[in-house]
């Protein structure tokens, strides 16, 4: 398995297996992760629906492009120590229904092994991004081929969620990799500063981190000064996407997303429950045929309710309308 991770990093040319063999290795490891993401997205679903009735709850599989990158990226790192492959994710009105979930979820009697706690809203990354992570190693009783699985889960505020998409949807639309730890320079100081906007101002998380010297008034200018520099604003309403197929599209389990930012379009394919290894395979599928171009996103991902897909990956709709509404609500906020 790492060897096909080092092959289709670049970090070992072809020979013992080819790129094909590697491609299919990456496929079948990824697709592995389904079963345990069940398990994990049962009980979300089930204190969801107890506790948090307006949350959203969602699920993805990594896209190849960004196992690559990962691979690529940290040299110590190989595919079967990668932790976030399979992903759920859980999104809140606010930062005291995450912190109540996350003891929810931390406090349930099971076997599954906690292997990493972060605590980013406390404690943001360096880029801004704000959420709580665990990462479970999946365990059973009976010795299976699951057992040792990683799987990531994301909570997030709807506001933390939207800032996080908007990075992404920047990303997509022009080309930088902020997600990926690549700074864009004034693009990435304006997201910095709007999540500390958004964490003092709009969720009252108190001044901490790089900006906590400055007092509201002089925070705002300052996210007033970045936006100006990259025309933030005007941008963000001009990405909007026409999608193909979304509308009128049956209920399914799951949903591959092909987004192609260069003909500003997206296809939408559903799949039955029943269909996962089709799914799967178009999903690797599409991902081999777009591998040498940056303009096509493919994502595979699942949510329990149809009307959830867009709020949970707005930044495949290119959907920045709600992270735009928060950056004039900071402004009424302090009066500017």
């Amino acid at each position: 398995m790492d060897l096909a991770g080092r092959v289709l990093a670049g970090k070992q040319s072809q020979g013992q297996i080819s790129e094909d063999e590697a491609w299919r290795v990456l496929e079948n490891h990824r697709a592995s992760h389904l079963y345990p993401m069940n398990t994990f997205q049962a009980l979300l679903n089930k204190r969801r629906n107890k506790f948090f009735p307006d949350a959203l709850v969602a699920r993805r599989l990594k896209r190849a492009p960004s196992i690559i990158s990962k691979l690529k990226r940290f040299e110590q790192m190989s595919l079967s120590r990668m932790q976030d492959i399979g992903g759920l994710r859980f999104i809140a009105k606010s930062c005291t229904d995450v912190a109540d979930m996350v003891e929810e979820y931390r406090a349930s009697r099971f076997l599954h092994e906690l292997s990493r706690s972060d605590d980013y809203i406390n404690e943001p990354k360096d880029d801004g991004y704000r959420g709580y992570h665990l990462v479970y190693k999946y365990r059973k009783n009976s010795l299976d081929d699951w057992n040792g699985l990683s799987i990531e889960l994301q909570f997030r505020t709807f506001i933390q969620h939207e800032w996080a998409t908007a990075l992404e949807t920047v990303d997509t639309m022009l080309g930088t990799k902020m997600k990926a730890g690549k700074s864009a320079r004034d693009w990435s100081r304006f997201f910095r500063v709007s999540s500390a906007c958004f964490s003092r101002i709009l969720e009252g998380q108190g001044s901490h981190g790089p900006f906590s010297a400055m007092s509201d008034l002089a925070l705002v200018a300052e996210l007033e000064k970045c936006e100006a520099v990259v025309g933030a604003m005007a941008k963000l309403e001009l990405f909007s996407l026409s999608v193909n197929g979304f509308k009128g599209l049956p209920r399914s389990a799951y949903y591959l997303m092909e987004l192609d930012s260069a003909t500003s379009s997206m296809t939408v394919f559903g799949f039955r429950r029943d269909e996962i290894l089709s799914a799967t395979s178009k999903y690797a599928e599409l991902e081999k045929q777009n591998s040498d171009s940056s303009a096509v996103d493919v994502v595979l991902v699942s949510t329990t309710r149809l009307r959830d897909l867009k709020n949970a990956y707005p930044n495949y709709f290119a959907d920045t309308a709600n992270f735009i509404d928060q950056l004039k609500q900071v402004r009424q906020r302090i009066g500017k």
